[in-house]
């Protein structure tokens, strides 16, 4: 779920709208055009070129992107980061989520070239507690033509790559590598576009002598094959506006995206990931994982495995198997 400051702030950012004279059928057309502008992945400041997108985008996109950045930074809480860039930061979504999800982040730097899409995320951030507000560092400027980027523990892109064109997105993940201490995280929406998007930098990534942490559990070559995609899930609460402009009768929705986390030290990597909802049954579990030798394998754990049943009876789509 949201904070609850965070899931109040953009409550109030909708009736600011309405009380400027926004309507609510505006906001459903806007969402609308917002979704048509998704299903072609022109996401970022090209899919949030009017006001109304933008108060959609709020409604719909900012929590799903929070909730899945937020949920992979979990992979990495307990670390001991106090820095982070968030690159192509947009209205702030992934910026808050590493805020609330890090508690030892000390300093985000969220750099974003949109004047629009900032203004608005700085708008929520004011509506935050103050040791939210002096950890997020907003900065207006031209992501793609910075040489370097500001040294930190952490780097973080999430569903940015998208907006640059394949060598412009490369030359800034390189530059991340170097500039990053230790991590560098990237989210893509979990589509086959993304999905590519997330194999050509983890190819850039591995030959720069980054390593892997997640979700690969390897180094090789990825076996996913033609047709298929490396995606997981995060479910997340609906506001009632979240409900009513999407049309949604249920209270919930699922995001799918796609991820890397790489660290410039060697780290432990987990023995298999499970890449989709394992058959759970009365007398057995039935997965599919991809392992440490660089293969997709089914594995089917019964009763009679004892403890490795136990265990993967609790196992969920996207966890590690160590």
């Amino acid at each position: 779920m949201l904070p609850n400051p965070l899931k109040k702030a953009l409550e109030e950012e909708v009736l600011i709208f309405l009380e400027k004279g926004g309507s609510a059928a505006v906001l459903k057309e806007g969402q609308k055009q917002l979704h048509q502008t998704y299903q072609k992945e022109l996401l970022g400041r090209h899919g949030q070129e009017t006001v109304v997108k933008r108060y959609a985008y709020l409604l719909t996109r900012f929590p799903a992107t929070y909730h899945a950045v937020a949920h992979v930074l979990k992979g990495i809480e307990g670390q001991g980061i106090t820095s982070c860039v968030d690159v192509g930061a947009g209205s702030l979504a992934s910026s808050l989520a590493a805020a609330f999800t890090l508690p030892s982040l000390e300093k985000i730097t969220s750099l974003e070239q949109d004047a629009n899409l900032l203004a608005i995320g700085q708008g929520l951030l004011q509506k935050m507690e103050q040791s939210i507000q002096r950890k997020v560092h907003p900065i207006c400027q031209r992501i793609s033509s910075q040489e370097s980027l500001p040294a930190s523990q952490l780097v973080l892109f999430s569903y940015s790559l998208g907006e640059m064109e394949g060598e412009e997105a490369r030359k800034i993940v390189r530059n991340a590598f170097f500039a990053t201490e230790q991590w560098l995280v990237i989210v893509e929406p979990g589509t086959p576009r993304g999905f590519q998007r997330i194999l050509a930098m983890r190819q850039e990534l591995l030959e720069l002598g980054g390593h892997l942490v997640a979700p690969c559990p390897h180094a090789w070559a990825c076996p996913m094959s033609t047709g298929d995609w490396c995606h997981f899930s995060v479910r997340l609460e609906r506001s009632f506006w979240h409900r009513y402009v999407k049309g949604a009768h249920l209270g919930y929705e699922d995001e799918k995206y796609c991820y890397l986390l790489v660290s410039k030290q060697a780290a432990t990597q987990g023995r298999a990931r499970v890449l989709s909802s394992p058959e759970k049954h009365g007398g057995h579990v039935r997965m599919k994982l991809c392992t440490s030798d660089g293969k997709i394998q089914e594995k089917l754990f019964s009763k009679k495995c004892g403890l490795p049943y136990q265990t993967a009876k609790k196992i969920s789509w996207g966890d590690a198997m160590q």
